[in-house]
């Protein structure tokens, strides 16, 4: 991707100044709200609130050096700088009298609600989504915004200071602290198992929100921060940061013209994902309380998200229905818009049925036969999921570490490269799987062939001695490892539907390997694995 030749034509257009210019154009309209006249009532309510609120009343925490060097230390390395040339290495290894300016600066910024101009400038870089794709258009392009290192980390400060009034519905998995995808994952899977496993049907429908990161509606934004409670001086901190958003293009090292940012979250920041998850979070209010969607005892779980994933699952056509015009219907009034050409529909526990149809804002969906989500598919009836695609990126990584290493490699590295970057593709939510007789000897003899790879071995000879003495587990019982890791970890979350679903499923796999208790440690779980 790195070697490609730059395009010199794009939408018809010829010459770098006019790809720049088609660019520019681009971005603008992605950064352009489709409603234009929602933004103005939500700005007005916005407006009236704040005119009314007397700021005396208010105390701000202040921001100490201690919270400032906690988040310096969150802080990666390598990372692109801004327009300003400031990388994460210049404050990492700033010394404390720099922290102590800063921390003076942050904590002034947020009393006067300020932001300096260079905090709401970023430069737009078009990276090409596919080398086999149409490099001739825009729409084959992703736009990485790269924005001032500074401004980044006064955002970790802020939500160190106002995490606590930005949490979130249990049902969004993500950009959370001890969730992740694999939690999205595990309860959309016990979720549907615990329906088929008692001979109901379960329909589903994941919904695809067309960019919706970057149609956030600021000021619709800002109403929800204050309805949630969020202290007045750092909603009005960030109408002003986000009022005064510019970006440009940089084309072939060229900077284009600015342009004005006006919806959307500042792609890339720390804030962003998490402002996300506020404003579409009543979304999930609004399903729970239409009565409609599966229940797991009292525990409502007709919706899964993850950022602006939607799953919506229900017993009956009708439910599912009614869940789809309920998003719709939510996604008018805050200016999200779902795309009816890339929602997926299917069904779990039965047949597909032949006399519904399922409508998104008055376009028909299809049923089909495989859902991907998160990265994983999974099977229409059965619900189980689809390794195909796992094993053969496995061999992908594999084969490409191989031929990096050569023929005079050292056995050792390659097994610890293959256990570092090929394991954590194969089993990417394996904590869900169900797999069969069959794919458990495919998988192992996958795990297998690989050692006879690494170490010259006749496809005859058992690897198992191999695989002992550099300390890998048979690839079932890795995976199986990895699911007792991961309910242990459940046990320990707060989450009351993971817990919930987690007590469903457990005993099974715990009582294989003689653990009785998941509050012991990660290493007595693994012995107890080897044993």
């Amino acid at each position: 991707m790195k070697n490609l030749k730059l395009t010199s034509t794009l939408n018809g257009k010829h010459g770098e100044d006019n790809v720049r210019s088609e660019f520019t154009q681009h971005y603008k309209n992605v950064y352009t709200p489709h409603n234009t006249s929602l933004e103005a009532v939500y700005k007005n309510q916005v407006d009236i609130i704040l005119d009314s609120f007397n700021s005396s009343s208010e105390t701000l925490p202040f921001i100490d050096l201690d919270c400032f060097v906690s988040c310096v230390k969150q802080l990666k390395r390598n990372k692109a700088a801004g327009d300003d040339g400031i990388t994460n290495e210049h404050i990492i290894f700033g010394t404390s009298d720099l922290y102590v300016h800063l921390c003076l600066l942050f904590n002034s910024l947020l009393r006067h609600c300020f932001v300096p101009a260079e905090f709401c400038f970023g430069i737009i870089i078009p990276l090409l989504k596919n080398k086999h794709g149409d490099v001739t258009s825009s729409d084959m392009y992703r736009g990485i915004t790269l924005s001032s290192t500074v401004s980044k980390l006064f955002e970790r400060v802020l939500l160190d200071v106002f995490g606590e009034y930005l949490q979130s519905d249990m049902l969004q998995y993500g950009f959370k602290k001890d969730v992740g995808c694999v939690d999205a994952l595990f309860t959309f899977n016990e979720s549907v198992r615990y329906f088929t496993s008692r001979g109901s049907r379960v329909f589903c429908v994941s919904l695809d929100a067309n960019k919706a990161f970057d149609r956030v509606l600021h000021s619709g934004l800002l109403l929800k921060l204050l309805q949630k409670g969020v202290p007045v001086k750092f909603v009005k901190l960030l109408r002003l940061w986000y009022s005064r958003q510019t970006c440009a293009v940089l084309w072939n090292s060229v900077l284009g013209d600015r342009f004005d940012i006006l919806c959307g979250v500042r792609q890339g920041g720390v804030l962003s994902p998490i402002l996300f998850s506020t404003y579409i979070d009543d979304v999930i209010c609004v399903l729970r309380n239409s009565g409609y969607g599966i229940c797991v005892g009292s525990v409502f779980i007709g919706c899964i998200v993850y950022a602006d994933d939607i799953i919506l699952l229900s017993a009956s056509c009708h439910g599912i229905q009614k869940l789809a015009d309920l998003c719709v219907e939510y996604g008018r009034k805050w200016d999200i818009i779902f795309n009816p050409r890339k929602t997926q529909c299917i069904t779990f526990g039965g047949k597909q049925p032949t006399l519904c149809t399922l409508t998104l804002d008055g376009v028909n969906l299809e049923w089909c036969d495989k859902l991907k989500y998160l990265g994983c598919y999974f099977k229409s009836i059965s619900c189980h999921s689809d390794i195909t695609h796992r094993i053969r990126n496995y061999y992908g990584c594999l084969n490409n570490i191989l031929s990096v290493l050569g023929r005079g490699k050292n056995e050792i590295t390659a097994v610890h490269l293959v256990r570092t970057y090929c394991i954590p593709i194969l089993t990417y939510g394996s904590e869900v799987w169900q797999i069969t007789e069959s794919e458990k000897r495919s998988l192992n003899v996958l795990w297998n062939n690989t050692f006879r790879k690494i170490f010259n071995c006749c496809w005859r000879e058992s690897p198992f001695s191999l695989q002992f003495y550099t300390g890998c587990l048979p690839m079932h019982l890795i995976i199986e490892q990895q699911k007792v890791l991961f309910f242990r970890r459940v046990l320990r979350s707060s989450n009351v539907i993971l817990q919930t679903l987690l007590c469903l499923t457990v005993n099974s796999l715990t009582s294989l390997y003689n653990i009785r208790s998941l509050n012991v440690s990660c290493n007595v779980i693994k012995q107890r694995v080897w044993e």
